[in-house]
């Protein structure tokens, strides 16, 4: 009769024996207490980490709310002093003001967004600290 598996074979080259067989046992109980163990030390590592870093609903809403207030207060930074940059340059003209595209050029050299710029003069425009003389030259 032809053997259609190859029997499992120990360390030392001897057949194994099945689970129940003799000398098995022992050496199986050991290796599944020793993986119980470090299931159980996992675990227990786990749960102390997610106690340690524990967020809730609470605290993740309280750190958004900052994250957005931090975003805001910097972002209204950011378009004062632009406004600043503005009304200063334009001034610096005298009186036959600035080209528009000239003040956005300027300052997008200094690393500020053309688009911020742009959003920044019209601002100003409707406020009525600055204003038009002709089509495109600003005068604040």
């Amino acid at each position: 009769m032809r053997l259609l598996y190859k029997p499992l074979l120990s360390l030392s080259g001897k057949p194994l024996q099945g689970l129940r067989g003799r000398g098995a046992e022992p050496h199986i109980k050991k290796d599944l207490s020793k993986k119980q163990d470090s299931m159980l030390l996992d675990t227990a590592i786990l749960k102390e980490a997610l106690e340690h870093y524990a967020l809730d609903n609470d605290k993740l809403d309280a750190l958004a709310s900052t994250a957005i207030n931090v975003v805001k207060s910097m972002w209204q930074q950011y378009r004062e002093t632009t406004r600043g940059l503005i009304g200063e340059m334009v001034k610096k003209a005298g009186k036959s003001g600035m080209e528009r595209d000239k003040v956005v050029q300027a300052l997008k050299t200094k690393g500020l967004e053309e688009g911020l710029v742009e959003d920044v003069i019209d601002e100003l425009i409707q406020e009525k600290r600055c204003y038009e003389l002709d089509i495109g030259v600003l005068k604040c």
